[in-house]
């Protein structure tokens, strides 16, 4: 939104597999493929801008200005699942000192989308559709099908999201993809979270442009619709193609819906992490180990939990202090992945966010 050049690199993309379904509010679509290597949905790009730090401090407001910003926070939730739209969108992510970015035509109406990639070259041609149930890619280079099981996780939880979050609606009206538009800043109560700005269709309240910046200014990612067309009749053959295939792959779920375990119990994931993070789901996941999902209301991240037979998760990377112990840090894509072993299991942190966030939660699960 990475080629395996090793064995050990391809046992670390099987373990964490559908990771996240990276959502994030109105805007962040599930990965575009259900393995690992589906991070490949971005590349370095030549063309991608450079990261530039704005301005956090949001103006001033007003009881009246913050019940607004719920209320268009609400209607862009409704609008995602049922407004009908399609523009050209672009994705341009900021991790480690590297810059990647994807191009894709999108298509939404409802449950159904579709997604027909334009760049980067590891990507173009292909075509991602989704009708909430099951994820189809299609590989017109290799004419090979993967259909996968979509996870039912959404990290969009409102009550949740006022808890942790300073909801800030800007009092002037914007343009952006020729459309004019109200920004919502979504300020974090904890600290080494992204600040997030929502540019919302003014008539619509369909999320055009969300931008993610680093605390200190500095950006994070950026997914914007450069022309969008809103409303309207999409017909259903654009989300129902049929595919001249040769290869056709099936994938399991990703586990039960519901693991249930006690979250005590130290060799289990906890129910609440640090930054007002809450369990969303626990499943089971790869080498019989466990999988935790978590939300703060707009962000997902996720922790295994995992027998110490099973291959090690992180194999390369900046060793780091976690308290009692001693881990590994690393990037992959546009995430950063912290683990380390205690309790006789291998333990790993996968946040979509930042490095300080990642060692923050790793740091608390340690030291609990």
């Amino acid at each position: 939104m990475l080629s395996i050049h090793s064995v050990k690199t391809l046992a670390l993309s099987l373990l964490l597999g559908a990771v996240l379904s990276t959502g994030c509010g109105a805007t962040r679509r599930p990965p575009a493929s259900p393995a690992r290597s589906s991070s490949s949905s971005s590349t370095s790009s030549s063309h991608a801008p450079a990261a530039r730090a704005v301005p956090l401090r949001a103006p001033a407001f007003t009881a009246k200005q913050a019940n607004q910003a719920a209320n268009l926070l609400r209607r862009s939730q409704w609008a995602q699942a049922h407004v009908t739209w399609e523009g050209r969108e672009l994705t341009i992510t900021w991790t480690d000192g590297h810059t990647e970015s994807a191009m894709a035509n999108v298509a939404r109406d409802g449950m159904h989308e579709r997604r027909d990639y334009l760049a980067p070259k590891t990507l173009a041609g292909r075509t991602w559709l989704s009708d909430g149930k099951q994820v189809r890619i299609y590989n017109p280079r290799t004419k090979r099908l993967v259909i996968s099981p979509q996870g039912t996780m959404s990290a969009l939880n409102l009550p949740l999201l006022f808890q942790n979050y300073q909801v800030v609606l800007d009092p002037k009206t914007h343009m952006t993809a020729e459309r004019s538009c109200r920004i919502l800043r979504l300020q974090p109560r904890h600290g080494g979270k992204p600040h997030r700005v929502l540019w919302l269709d003014a008539a619509t309240a369909v999320t055009l442009k969300h931008e993610r910046y680093h605390a200190d200014g500095s950006p994070a990612s950026i997914t914007q619709f450069n022309d969008i067309k809103i409303g309207g009749v999409i017909p259903s053959s654009r989300f129902h193609p049929r595919f001249p295939a040769q290869q056709v792959r099936r994938t399991e779920p990703e586990g039960d819906e519901r693991w249930e375990g006690d979250h005590n119990t130290r060799s289990f994931p906890p129910s609440r992490l640090h930054s007002g993070y809450r369990v969303q789901k626990c499943s089971d996941a790869p080498y019989e180990g466990i999988r935790c999902a978590y939300t703060d209301g707009v962000d997902l991240l996720s922790v295994y939990s995992l027998p110490l037979s099973s291959p090690p998760p992180a194999l390369h990377g900046e060793k780091v202090n976690l308290g009692h112990t001693t881990g590994t840090a690393r990037a992959m894509a546009h995430q950063w992945a912290v683990s380390w072993i205690a309790e006789r299991r291998q333990w790993v942190v996968i946040v979509d966010s930042s490095r300080d966030l990642a060692l923050q939660i790793a740091r608390g699960i340690v030291t609990r």
